[in-house]
């Protein structure tokens, strides 16, 4: 459901990918591995510890927009929204 390549003009690519039935975001050009904790429906907690102890937790949340199949979208990353470009749009590999 929500597996896949996104994109955002500003911030590039972000990948969502499973381990052992977890999820996690890989983003930036270190290619940081970033766990996703499960809070409701589609929104997860963004795990920053895991890349640097400065990121505060208000801004910690993911956030899937799902269409009428129930497959991912879009994803909102919090972190993001003072920039005003937190939603990242998911790649269709297909038309590539």
């Amino acid at each position: 459901v929500y597996v896949g390549t996104y994109h955002n003009d500003v911030y590039g690519k972000v990948e969502v990918k499973a381990d052992n039935n977890k999820l996690y975001i890989v983003i930036g050009p270190r290619q940081r591995r970033i766990d996703l904790e499960h809070v409701f429906r589609d929104i997860f907690r963004i795990n920053w510890d895991t890349v640097s102890e400065s990121i505060t937790t208000e801004n910690d949340k993911a956030y899937f927009t799902l269409n009428s199949t129930g497959s991912a979208t879009k994803i909102y990353i919090e972190f993001f929204k003072n920039d005003g470009n937190g939603i990242f749009t998911k790649v269709d590999i297909n038309n590539k």
